[in-house]
């Protein structure tokens, strides 16, 4: 249902006049639109904190990996399709990303099938791939015709020691090995050091160093289990890059385990890295990555970072890949979340209805969403009034506050039994597609297991009819 107003209203709002457009109804929401007059963007500030983050930002211009389709396709129960990478891949080249990590082709025969084909296909964007500090890892990135890995080793001695048993030196050599063949054969080399974070400074520069000499175009900081707070990942940036002899291009990849994975890629940003990289809603291993919304529009608004980023198919991108991966989006979740651009409160319309910028730091124009206002429990005179208006109904004073009351109370009076019954169907969809069903899994096992045996079992037997028709041909 539309509800227009007669005429467009100028809405007096002190030093702006804000032109409002019609209210629009949506289950469970009044939509409304307004021009651009009058509104200014965070960016535009120069006051107070403001003012001193974007004079300490050294980074200028950033540049956005997504690893949406390797990191993000790693949480659990994550499977993209090709279709679905061929599509998530054109429309993030819509959306202005800089390079794409289209997924790791040592996976599985069909996961390297997959990007080659992706791979052959002509795109303005840059493709990458995942690899590990090995040959055999380097030769697949070839085979695919990638023309950029991201090869990646750890670099902590708790990842060195009991993932690989292996010693700072081994692990130099192999890592230097690697780089400098992929190098030589012509890869654009992104050297990832997973779980920077809780390595050995005295270590790692000196191998950044000597990653640098053998070729490597760009070194990824990893905060891979999120030890970090945002003055300790600016620390580390700025003290690798000013112990550092040879000059490099960085990158950071933050987890988000203490949900600080956003506010320790601006942390990075500001300490000079141009290469932060993202996934799309945040998702990825256990509780996800630096989101790409987030950190884009912080960036730009908060910042003042440049960035290329086409802000309004953040929200397109954002519901495709929660299509695509089933990971629901929370309605609080930012930039994104359905509840980001919605008002009920009374104090909080009244204020929208005066001046956008009271309670909104960014236009969700700007992202491709919608202004929304909610009737409900915290619900004020304000936005009654102003249905009134838009419908030509002209109620006292004490009508609306009727009114007003009256659509708390029925708030109030809801039964959460919806909710109840979609928690349930929630759960049983977490378990099933978020995970592996066991019954499933032993089925394979059974089916292996017999098929291997049956073949053993007719092995044997051929191996004995054989035998026995030698011994029949000597007689």
């Amino acid at each position: 249902m539309i509800l227009r107003p007669k005429t467009f209203k100028w809405l007096k709002t002190g030093a702006h006049n804000i032109r409002t457009g019609p209210l629009r109804s949506t289950p469970g929401s009044i939509l409304m639109s307004c021009g651009q007059r009058g509104y200014r963007s965070l960016a535009n500030l120069k006051l107070g904190i403001w003012r001193v983050a974007m004079q300490n930002t050294l980074a200028q211009e950033i540049y956005i990996i997504d690893e949406t389709l390797r990191d993000g396709e790693q949480a659990p129960g994550v499977c993209f399709s090709y279709k679905e990478k061929v599509k998530l891949i054109e429309t993030m080249e819509e959306a202005g990303i800089d390079i794409v990590d289209v997924g790791l082709p040592i996976v599985s025969l069909n996961e390297a099938k997959n990007i080659k084909n992706i791979l052959s296909r002509k795109w303005r964007i840059k493709l990458a791939v995942s690899i590990r500090a090995k040959k055999q890892d380097v030769d697949v990135a070839l085979n695919c015709g990638a023309r950029e890995a991201f090869l990646f080793t750890p670099v902590s001695d708790l990842h060195l020691q009991y993932k690989f048993n292996t010693s700072r030196q081994q692990a130099e050599e192999r890592a230097l090995q690697s780089v400098e063949y992929a190098v030589q054969n012509g890869l654009i080399v992104d050297f990832v050091a997973e779980d920077t974070a809780r390595a050995d400074l005295d270590f790692i520069i000196p191998l950044f160093d000597r990653v640098a000499r053998a070729g490597a175009d760009k070194i990824i900081i990893c905060d891979t289990v999120s030890v970090l707070t945002p003055a300790g990942i600016k620390d580390l940036c700025l003290t690798i890059k000013n112990r550092m002899k040879e000059t490099m291009r960085f990158g950071i990849h933050c987890h988000n385990d203490f949900g600080l994975a956003t506010a320790n890629t601006l942390a990075a940003i500001e300490a000079g890295v141009e290469y932060p990289t993202l996934t799309v809603n945040g998702i990825g291993e256990r509780a996800g990555n630096a989101s790409l919304e987030e950190v884009v529009m912080a960036a730009g608004n908060l910042l003042k970072v440049k960035h290329h980023i086409k802000t309004d198919m953040l929200y397109v991108l954002s519901k495709l890949v929660e299509d695509y991966s089933g990971l629901i989006i929370a309605p609080n979740k930012s930039i994104v979340g359905y509840n980001a651009f919605r008002h009920e409160s009374g104090i909080h319309v009244d204020g929208i209805l005066k001046n956008l910028e009271t309670y909104e730091p960014i236009r969700p124009e700007e992202v491709g969403r919608e202004r929304a206002f909610v009737l409900g429990k915290h619900s004020g005179r304000s936005l009654v009034r102003r249905l009134l208006e838009e419908k030509g109904i002209d109620a006292k004073a004490a009508e609306v506050d009727r009114i007003v009351a009256d659509v708390k109370k029925e708030k109030e009076s809801d039964s959460k039994g919806a909710f109840q019954f979609m928690k349930n169907i929630v759960e049983v969809f977490n378990q099933k597609h978020l995970g592996f069903d066991e019954r499933v899994f032993w089925n394979i096992v059974q089916r292996v297991l017999d098929s291997s045996r049956k073949s053993e079992q007719k092995g044997i037997a051929s191996k004995y009819l054989e035998t026995k028709r030698s011994l029949y041909a000597a007689e």
